[in-house]
């Protein structure tokens, strides 16, 4: 008898290219400001750019199957917008790990979160949700030796959001790859 293979599974919201553009200028900023804090940090571009709703979890070939069958009948939501306001490190500012955008988290999108784990038979974390956007990631022994310690910058955007995806995140070597299986409708 042979184990099914498992794929590590995750549920996130896809972004603007508009969005996806301004972070790109900000971290070609970032990198002619600190060129010797920036070679430390893996900046994520492309498809990598994403709001994680529910964090990665594994399933086999039938479980994706019934997976996205589950969050075709998630309905009964609207497009709303999430407000993104700063830059910082994260997730916790005295061991950071993280380059992020943050701002202040919609209703509508932890009742959306709250409806795909109740769907889904997730779960819920303990920790309340925090809008977030990971822009870059490092090792948290790497910051002692970071040129700017104390990163809180303005970064105002209005993402709009229409739709959400099951995606399947391929480990590497050089980070994950992520791949679109299915989006959804909110």
């Amino acid at each position: 008898m042979y184990e099914k293979m498992k794929h590590r599974i995750f549920v996130a919201l896809n972004i603007s290219q508009e969005l996806r553009d301004k972070i790109i200028n900000w971290q070609a900023e970032f990198k002619r400001r600190a060129p010797e804090t920036a070679e430390k940090i893996r900046w994520l571009t492309g498809e990598s750019l994403h709001i994680t709703i529910l964090p990665p979890w594994y399933e086999d070939d039938e479980g994706i199957e019934k997976t996205k069958k589950a969050l075709n009948f998630i309905s009964g939501g609207e497009k709303f917008d999430c407000f993104f306001e700063s830059v910082s490190y994260g997730p916790d500012p005295r061991w950071p790990r993280l380059v992020w955008l943050s701002g202040e988290t919609p209703l509508q999108l932890v009742d959306l979160k709250n409806r795909i784990t109740q769907t889904l038979k997730i779960k819920n974390e303990s920790r309340p949700f925090l809008l977030h956007l990971t822009t870059g990631r490092f090792r948290s022994e790497d910051f002692s030796s970071f040129s700017i310690k104390n990163l809180n910058e303005s970064f105002e955007f209005k993402e709009t959001i229409k739709e959400f995806a099951l995606i399947k995140s391929h480990l590497e070597k050089g980070g994950a790859r992520y791949e679109i299986i299915e989006k959804f409708k909110i």
